[in-house]
């Protein structure tokens, strides 16, 4: 049904006609006694290359980012694999199965330049930086010594920000940065650490998530300086997200690239405190039990844990790591069999869960208590990571393919406003004292005020 469905999508009319086209012309070539077979022949082909196009433009969403951005470029490989097609079934001469062999041969590679160049790459940096709304805490688009940005935590003092950079598996300059927000100023950089999530607490204690070495570092900012560790026993996996209990001084770190799920630290004095895995397998019944993220529930009682894989699960713990509830979208509500959710947002005022899929380009909405799926809402292949402001009911999301960040009426369930900021935004935090959502992307991390966007109208 989902292929019938896809089919009549304009992209795959284009291939259906350009497919059409080479039957055609073979079909005027042949003699009128092997016309019929020629053209039974062709039209199995072209199901098949159209089949094709569709299975992989359904579970590979970076194809269909191809598409937005690149559309000839996408047009042309979907005739190529045609021709391929063609060729392997000896339907076409030697010349052209060995042009068919070259494309192939050549198109791997500028598909990676092009994945490289529009994911990797500040774009389209006028936009951003000629938008009124949009103040910069540390923009790359003049500055090529940090890359990959990858996600931020509020200092103990409001008027600073940390920023951290570099991915798990590659060879960028890792950084942790301390900016003043009002001027962009770098107060105090660290190069080396490679972190995805942190806290500061009041007391000017902070903790950072460190994943080459699966630990938790805690960081003074009176003399900023780092003043203990505490390591993950193996086999578990990088720590990523952390997670505080202020009433308990428990640090929960979710773990990615390895088993485990979630790691406990006491934070006074930093040390490990156990972990998912010590109490047995996780819910899944999965040993590669991952986390893509991890966060306190928004009435501070419990933890909501993403699940990695295809299950697109949402699990919900109490602070001894008892499971209370899972959350998973239904076959039914699923774009691509191989989505994956990636974050989650917890309204406890409303009772409303909301998990973004990057492939399924939708936030699916759960109920709070009960788990019931409650539908979604459609925002765009890529969807990523969420922020909410629970005060005026309004849903951040953002593009990881697009650039945007979609401004949505949880009122309406509608999206009201777009703000470019860049692709492969990875992070995304909402400051209801600013009213502001700051956002790190391939641009660098940016402020933006949204005090002035009205909820009255919808996009189209």
């Amino acid at each position: 049904m989902t292929a019938a469905l896809l089919l009549f999508a304009p992209k795959f009319v284009l291939a259906a006609f350009s497919a059409l086209t080479f039957a055609c012309a073979d079909w005027l070539k042949t003699t009128q006694a092997k016309r019929l077979a020629a053209f039974v022949r062709f039209a199995a082909w072209t199901t098949l290359g159209l089949a094709i196009a569709i299975a992989l433009t359904a579970e590979f969403p970076f194809l269909e980012g191809l598409w937005v951005d690149r559309p000839l470029t996408f047009l042309l490989m979907l005739i190529a694999t045609y021709v391929l097609a063609a060729a392997i079934g000896k339907t076409y001469r030697p010349a052209a199965r060995n042009a068919a062999l070259a494309f192939c041969l050549v198109s791997p590679p500028c598909l990676v330049s092009w994945f490289d160049d529009v994911m990797h790459k500040s774009d389209r940096c006028d936009i951003v930086l000629d938008d009124p709304r949009i103040s910069a805490l540390f923009s790359l688009c003049d500055n090529e010594r940090i890359e990959q940005p990858r996600s931020m935590f509020a200092s103990s003092d409001p008027r600073f920000m940390y920023l951290t950079s570099g991915l798990d598996d590659a060879d960028d300059t890792h950084a942790i940065l301390k900016v003043e927000r009002a001027s962009g100023v770098v107060t105090w950089s660290t190069v080396g650490y490679m972190s995805t999530s942190g806290f500061c607490r009041a007391d000017a204690q902070c903790f950072i998530s460190y994943s080459p070495d699966s630990s938790v570092r805690q960081l003074d900012e009176t003399h900023q300086k780092f003043v203990a560790q505490a390591h993950a026993p193996r086999p578990h996996g990088k720590l990523r997200f952390l997670a505080y209990d202020a009433v308990s001084h428990t640090i929960f770190a979710g773990t990615g690239k390895g088993p485990a799920g979630i790691v406990k630290f006491d934070a006074a004095p930093l040390k490990y405190a156990g972990s998912l895995r010590d109490r047995g397998l996780p819910p899944s019944g999965r040993r590669d039990f991952e986390n893509f993220e991890l966060k306190l529930s928004d009435d501070g009682r419990s933890l909501l844990f993403v699940e990695s894989g295809f299950g697109q699960t949402i699990h919900s713990f109490d602070f001894e790591l008892n499971r209370i509830r899972s959350y998973t979208v239904p076959w039914h509500a699923r774009r691509r069999l191989l989505g994956r959710v990636l974050a989650v947002a917890d309204d406890a005022r409303r009772n409303i869960l909301y998990a973004s899929s990057v492939a399924d380009g939708a936030v699916h909405v759960f109920g709070r208590d009960t788990g019931r799926y409650d539908g979604k809402i459609a925002i765009g292949v890529g969807a990523r990571t969420l922020a909410i402001d629970v005060v005026k009911n309004r849903l951040f999301v953002a593009g990881y393919i697009d650039g945007f960040v979609h401004i949505v009426d949880l009122d309406t369930r509608r999206v009201v406003d777009r703000i470019f900021v860049g692709k492969r935004t990875r992070d995304i935090f909402y400051d209801p004292q600013r009213d502001s959502v700051l956002v790190a992307s391939a641009n660098g991390w940016f402020e933006i005020d949204v005090s002035g966007v009205a909820l009255a109208a919808a996009l189209p």
